[in-house]
């Protein structure tokens, strides 16, 4: 059975540069002896790559999560008009707060370019029900989307 976390900072903080949060995708090679694959050694890196992970799955790609990620495909081969990219920012929108609830979404920024979508998600980690963010703090995560 699960434990309920019920402390006021359920949040790691990442004191120990000795241990790690994740693993750094895509999947790497790494030569150096902490093991076989690259860690993200922050929670930070490991919620960046999370988010990556999370809006390039297509809805329907991963078996027993039908609803997991966003189908940003269906959007890219149609003329970016305004209604196209509220749609995507809706997607996207609605992805962080089903898969990640503790991702506080400041801003999206869209700019298109040849056959590319490139899309930088301005963020906060919210560390409890009643935190005010603080948009100084703010962390960014760029994605790019190819029209293949």
């Amino acid at each position: 059975m699960a434990v309920v976390d019920q402390r006021a900072n359920q949040f790691i903080e990442d004191k120990d540069s000795r241990v790690k949060v994740g693993i750094s995708l895509p999947f790497s090679n790494k030569t150096r002896g902490d093991g076989y694959f690259d860690s993200s050694k922050t929670t930070l890196d490991a919620v960046k790559n999370n988010i990556k992970m999370l809006l390039n799955t297509d809805k329907g790609e991963r078996v027993f999560q039908p609803n997991l990620g966003i189908s940003v495909k269906e959007f890219l081969f149609q003329p970016m008009d305004e209604d196209i990219r509220i749609q995507i920012e809706n997607s996207i929108v609605e992805a962080l707060e089903l898969w990640m609830p503790f991702v506080e979404l400041l801003d999206i920024q869209m700019v298109e370019s040849g056959n590319q979508l490139n899309v930088q998600l301005k963020f906060n980690i919210s560390k409890s029900a009643n935190y005010l963010s603080n948009s100084d703090d703010a962390e960014t995560v760029n994605l790019t989307f190819n029209r293949e």
